[in-house]
């Protein structure tokens, strides 16, 4: 919640922690598209880079080029039937770290 006198600005795309924003955000749909197909996938990190993002993904066989069609098709199909997928939000001081679920249907 804003307390009188706050400022509020803008990040647009087009600027450096836009894109830093973006590419975060994608990182997290990626996680969530692999843990559909993979449930048992641990997840490593997942940062923004200079030219885009990685995740790290503990996995017991490495992903095949049938598995990244699946992980699409199931996204495909979440975009269709509008699917929220949106990472938990709420307020938290600067630097807190967060207890992220370990796939997409756990709660912590």
């Amino acid at each position: 919640m804003l307390a009188d006198g706050d400022v509020v600005e803008p990040v647009t795309l087009d600027s450096p922690d836009g894109l830093s924003v973006l590419r975060h955000s994608a990182a997290h749909v990626l996680a969530q598209a692999v843990q559909q197909v993979n449930p048992k996938a641990h997840l490593g990190i997942g940062p923004p880079v200079r030219d885009g993002f990685y995740y790290d993904f503990d996995v017991e066989t490495p992903f095949t080029p049938d598995d990244l069609k699946q992980a699409r098709a199931g996204d495909a199909e979440d975009r269709e039937r509008g699917a929220d997928l949106r990472a938990p939000r709420g307020e938290r001081r600067r630097g807190a770290r967060r207890a992220w679920p370990t796939s997409p249907t756990s709660s912590n």
